[in-house]
């Protein structure tokens, strides 16, 4: 059960993520009827994360990631219960600290659950964790978008702070099942043998790495895409679909099966999918990604999209899955809640920078955007594949290494 429990509460946190996050952005886009608002949204969820990686890694290298885990889930019920009591009286003020809730909490929630699946479960077991929690993230986002237009829909803003309330209940019901049924210490027993760990050692490793640490910063790729997926959803559905709210739940829920379909191929064909390389995958979801935005903005029906968001949710899966595994395998123990807090600095990046750029060509017509999305995720392929020449990975007895090629050497 405990290869299970970590995705199921990365689904939870991230469906408490969406909830919010889509509120608060359907919220300023009802007042100002422009992407801008999203990009706001996700703007300052960029600079609250970034702001709080550096304490969040260097917590989740020293302190038990379990105890790192309870305490973040105690603080956000405790706050949202709060909420649901405030946000009548200042509903300003409540979505601000409701954004720095989650904002903050997020980065811990993400370290400390990166550091506890590389620390209580065994390498060969990884790949097949890690796809739950990528399908697992996934699914949280979708289900965190459906709910938050449906109770929206009928109820108000009060009943969303109830909702996440009880989500994070769950999680610290999970989180406390998680550390009974692990092998990771407890945090009486934890030695906090990384406390001298400092931020040189990790860039020292990155320097002596460089073909871990392209693919590290690779991450902002599959944000870009990612990101560009959600924040073109409804402009997509009301540009090409009339508005049709059916056809948002059709793409929403093609491209999590996708997700979803990618981790079951990752669990039950473990094998095949570590024999193709982390490269080759990002190289077809990337790929993938051009066609799909291409597709938005160039052709005026769209009725085989969901065919091609289920293989874009597919290689993103797979994508995200094959870049964790990689990055878990190969990164030293006292480091490995800076390398999780460096991805998340570069897929908040990824977001900020995709929701500003859709915002912009946006304000110009939705053609430009989505075709101007395309464009920049085929431009990350050649990009990825330039870089990933010069520091490539060498599989050798059917294990992989890093490889720095450098010319001066």
């Amino acid at each position: 059960m405990k290869h299970y429990l970590p995705a199921y509460i990365e689904l939870f946190t991230k469906m408490c993520s969406a909830i919010f996050i889509l509120m608060l952005g359907k919220l300023l886009f009802d007042h100002t009827g422009s992407l801008w608002a999203f990009a706001t949204a996700f703007g300052s969820e960029f600079l609250i994360v970034s702001g709080m990686q550096y304490f969040a890694s260097k917590a989740s290298d020293t302190f038990s990631p379990i105890k790192i885990l309870l305490l973040c889930s105690l603080f956000s019920i405790s706050t949202f219960t709060l909420f649901v009591f405030t946000y009548e009286y200042d509903p300003t003020m409540t979505l601000f600290f409701g954004a720095l809730t989650i904002f903050v909490s997020r980065p811990f929630y993400r370290s400390a659950l990166y550091v506890f699946v590389r620390n209580s479960i065994e390498k060969k077991h990884h790949a097949r964790v890690n796809s739950r929690i990528s399908a697992g993230s996934q699914l949280g986002h979708i289900i965190g978008l459906s709910f938050t237009g449906f109770v929206l829909a009928i109820y108000s803003e009060i009943y969303l702070f109830e909702l996440i309330t009880a989500i994070f209940v769950l999680c610290f019901i999970l989180i406390k099942w998680a550390d009974i049924d692990s092998d990771l210490q407890s945090e009486k027993e934890y030695d906090n043998k990384n406390i001298n760990t400092s931020w040189g050692e990790f860039y020292c490793y990155c320097l002596s790495n460089k073909a871990f640490s392209v693919r590290l910063l690779s991450s902002f790729s599959i944000a870009v895409s990612l990101g560009a997926f959600y924040v073109l959803l409804t402009p997509t559905v009301s540009a090409k679909f009339g508005g049709d709210s059916s056809w948002q739940s059709i793409l929403g829920t093609s491209y999590a099966l996708g997700v979803i379909s990618g981790g079951v191929l990752s669990k039950f064909y473990q094998q095949q999918v570590q024999r193709i390389s982390s490269d080759s995958i990002m190289y077809v979801n990337q790929i993938t990604a051009a066609v799909v935005f291409f597709c938005y903005g160039y052709f005026e029906s769209l009725i085989a999209m969901p065919l091609l968001l289920l293989c874009f949710g597919i290689t993103s899966s797979l994508s995200t899955v094959r870049l964790s595994m990689f990055l878990q395998h190969y990164v030293t123990e006292d480091i490995a809640g800076r390398t999780s807090a460096i991805q998340n600095v570069m897929l908040a990046f990824g977001n900020v920078v995709i929701a500003y750029f859709v915002a912009y060509l946006h304000d110009i017509s939705f053609q430009y955007a989505a075709i101007g999305v395309a464009c920049l995720s085929f431009l990350m392929v050649i990009l990825n594949a330039v870089v990933y020449s010069f520091y490539p990975i060498i599989t050798s007895d059917n294990k992989s290494e890093l490889v720095a090629s450098e010319k001066n050497e």
